[in-house]
């Protein structure tokens, strides 16, 4: 018995060792989806690396700057010319922003002047926020994340927002509000992009680029991704 214990304790000992040796992977998401989709593709990544997870919930503009200065290690955005991030290659999958509006306003913004009239929430850092740089469009209102998004435009205080259409369209249904909320039917000219794991130079993932890509590249042709995005929209009904 003295020998199985002994073994028993060795083995718990070890496990605990070979958990703490584990490097943790920082990866940070938006505040209101702490164990959403993009959670569920950084614990697949980590464990390819075989690699500990830590999430961390932020506004998207705040985790830019986590990931610039090394405090987070990889987050999910579009590809841009920070030369303090990387983006991995290739991008895992295509991302498209639309224009919601209230259901009894889908018809009021049917042109660019006129969505350029309106009052619309925007998440910096965005393609749809940089459209709106680039033009005179003064009525552009910074929101952090698309519950206040949400409840901006139920209370009437924005005409519409833009935000990617699977993650809206998903949290309008969990809301019982896809109703109440919808796509404008007049939309801008597509919004859309490519969406990639992006990770800072001063992560110690960044000495595990090349393996990274070759595990994103291998997800992305096996479908693993979508294999991954339909288990966690199965588990949400």
């Amino acid at each position: 018995m003295r020998i199985s214990i002994n073994t028993l304790v060795m083995s718990i000992f070890l496990f605990s060792a070979t958990s703490l040796a584990k490097e943790t992977i920082v990866a940070s998401v938006s505040p209101g989806f702490p164990d959403g989709l993009h959670a569920k593709y950084f614990q697949f990544l980590a464990d390819e690396l075989n690699q500990n997870i830590r999430i961390k919930p932020l506004p998207l503009a705040r985790r830019v700057k986590e990931l610039e200065k090394g405090d987070v290690d990889i987050i999910i955005f579009g590809k841009d010319d920070n030369p303090a991030l990387v983006a991995l290659m290739p991008a895992y999958t295509a991302v498209t922003e639309m224009l919601f509006v209230s259901a009894d306003d889908r018809d009021k913004i049917a042109n660019t002047k006129q969505l350029k009239a309106a009052i619309i929430g925007l998440s910096q850092g965005a393609n749809s926020y940089s459209m709106f740089e680039k033009e005179d469009y003064s009525n552009k209102v910074r929101v952090k994340s698309l519950s206040q998004k949400i409840q901006l435009l139920e209370r009437k205080r924005i005409d519409g927002f833009f935000h990617t259409a699977l993650s809206t369209n998903q949290v309008l249904t969990e809301r019982k509000l896809s109703d109440a909320i919808m796509p404008s039917r007049w939309q801008p000219t597509s919004l859309k992009s490519s969406s990639h794991f992006i990770i800072s130079k001063k992560s110690h993932l960044f000495a595990h680029k090349d393996e990274l890509e070759k595990v994103i590249e291998k997800a992305k042709r096996e479908g693993k991704f979508k294999q991954i995005r339909s288990q966690y929209y199965q588990r949400k009904k």
